[in-house]
This record gives structure tokens, sequence and C-alpha cells, in this order.
């Protein structure tokens, strides 16, 4: 389940968008099952409201994700990701070229928008940072504007395809749903990965003058065989 309360407005559906990885990130170190193949339920809960399930499944070098009949495919070995909207496979190298581009265009944006209560936002997310510091298992990054509280447990051999994963489907939501930059969680990742840790609980916290979105996640492993 999750708990999440939001005040309706881009910026808190951008946000909302660029956290999305790290729900399913939990997910493939929850797996029970003694194969190479892990299949997991996430369940989005807004304002009481399920607003959707997605089924999360790692099998060898492929991640496949469905919600609502939606498929979603990842190719870990190749690192690549497939767009159905095209119906090709987009690589790690194409997807950091097209984030490269959009960070040039937000620059140019920025330089010709005037001083708005969103702008500060906007800037953090060309250029995103995080304060980070570890309390025993509980890692926390910590900014002016988003905030994570993850419980972690010492990376396993699930990890690296975890990342990898991740790393992917951070590229895909930005390019297909053009919603948020990847870059604050390609961050969060990489402290993952230089930490050897596996994210197990994640508290989310969006503050903005105007909005507010607070998010604690639970989600449900299942056996591949079941």
């Amino acid at each position: 389940m999750e708990m999440i309360v939001v005040k309706k407005s881009n910026c808190v559906w951008s946000v909302r968008a660029a956290f999305t990885w790290l729900l399913l990130a939990h997910l493939a170190g929850c797996g029970r099952g003694s194969g190479p193949t892990n299949r997991l339920s996430l369940t989005t809960t807004v304002n009481d409201k399920v607003v959707g399930v997605t089924d999360l499944v790692f099998d060898n070098d492929t991640a496949t994700t469905t919600t609502d009949g939606k498929v979603e495919r990842f190719d870990l070995r190749d690192e690549r990701w497939f767009d159905e909207s095209r119906n090709k496979w987009i690589t790690l190298a194409e997807s950091r070229k097209w984030t490269e581009n959009s960070i040039a265009q937000s620059r140019k944006t920025l330089e010709a928008t005037p001083s708005t209560d969103t702008k500060p936002l906007m800037e953090w997310m060309i250029s995103p940072r995080f304060d980070v510091t570890q309390e025993g298992d509980v890692l926390l990054l910590n900014s002016e504007f988003i905030h994570y509280r993850i419980k972690t447990a010492p990376g396993g051999p699930q990890l690296k395809n975890l990342l990898k994963y991740s790393r992917l489907n951070a590229y895909r939501k930005a390019m297909t749903l053009r919603q948020a930059l990847p870059l604050p969680e390609l961050l969060v990742l990489k402290e993952l990965e230089n930490r050897n840790l596996l994210p197990l609980r994640i508290e989310f916290l969006y503050t903005s003058p105007t909005d507010t979105l607070t998010s604690i996640i639970e989600m449900t492993p299942f056996d591949a065989d079941q």
C-alpha cells in the first residue's frame, strides 16, 4: 500500500513520476523464488484510492513490468529498453544523449523564464544535489525539495540487475512521459551502488511553497511459480 498526500500540480506529478523507479526497485530485493525468476507486485494508492497495480518480473537478463495490461520490456544484458510507441529498442547511449539534449534545452528555457515560485525547482531538477548521510541501515538523502529515507540491506547478487533496470526505467519514463529529467533518480541509484545497498523500505517527502507529497511504500512479493 502506498499512502500519499497530494495537492495536484504539474510539479507534484512530475516529481511523483520521478521516484516511481524506487518503488519498483524495492521489489527486486524481495523475491522469495529460488530460481533466476522473481515476480513482485506494487500497488499504488493515491488519496485512499488504488490507481494502479504493477507486476515486475526479473528473469535472468530481462525485466518486464505489467501495469493495467501495458507491458514494458528491458534487456539488462545489452542495457536497452523497448519503446512500444516506436517499435524499437532504445540503448543506454541513446538515452543518455537524449538527456544531454534535454538538459541543454531546459537551460535555454530557464534563461527565458521570469522569476517564479517554481523556477528554483526547475533549476534543481537540472542540477540536483542531495546531502547524504547514513544512520545504521537507513540512508538519508535530503535537499531543498526532495527527501528520501531508505531502509537498506547489504547488496547481494540481485543488486547489479536491479540497478541496470532502474537506470533504464528512469530514462524510459523521462523520454516517454516527458514529465521530469531522470537526474535525481540517477543520483540516488549511484549512491546505492557506491554503498552496495539494496533498498528495503522507502519514505519519500516532496515539499515546495505550494505543494506537499509524502509516501510510505509497502510491496508484495510472489514466488515465480505461484
